[in-house]
Order: structure tokens, then C-alpha cells, then sequence
């Protein structure tokens, strides 16, 4: 089956990035699945400081994703579901 998942993955450092590469990994064992991540997960102006991004000491999974949603241009949803559609999937599995 192909699956599409959008939500947080490498590069961004987060709990939530972390165990999505676990379900990714877990899915992808039997099915075709697709990685769409974020352009810009969180916008300087609401979060100014505060580094989001794996650093060279971190250890995590490397998942290849296309990063096409920017959180802060909803102009990219379009895009986004552009993308979505050309993948073809039968399910979009989602994490936001």
C-alpha cells in the first residue's frame, strides 16, 4: 500500500520527529511510504533563540523526506497536498 506521512522529521530535533522515524521505519517494512516534512516548523518571531534543529551530537534516524509544508505561509498547503497527490497514496497518515 502506498502510505503518505506529513508531519515533523529529520532535520528537526523533537520528540515528535524522533518517534515518527520509529513509525516510519515500522511501516515502511511492508508498504511503500512517502516523507513530507516541514520548511519551516516554527517561525523565528514566535520562538526567538531557541535552536530546533539535530546538532552534530545528536543521535537519530535519518529519514529522507521532502520538505514542502511551511507552518507559517498558507500558501504552501497547496503545494503541499500537490505533492501529496503526485505520491498517489491510498492513506495519509498525519502527526501535527
Amino acid at each position: 500500500m502506498k502510505i503518505a506521512y506529513l508531519s515533523a522529521f529529520y532535520p528537526y530535533s523533537s520528540d515528535i520527529a524522533s518517534e515518527n522515524a520509529h513509525l516510519y521505519r515500522c511501516i515502511e517494512r511492508h508498504n511503500e511510504v512517502a516523507a513530507f516534512n516541514f520548511s519551516l516548523l516554527y517561525p523565528d518571531l514566535l520562538y526567538p533563540g531557541k535552536e530546533r534543529l539535530v546538532t552534530a551530537s545528536d543521535v537519530v534516524d535519518v529519514i529522507a523526506s521532502s520538505r514542502v509544508l511551511n507552518s507559517a505561509n498558507p500558501a504552501s498547503y497547496y503545494s503541499t497536498a500537490d505533492a501529496i497527490n503526485k505520491f498517489d497514496p491510498a492513506l495519509l497518515l498525519t502527526r501535527l
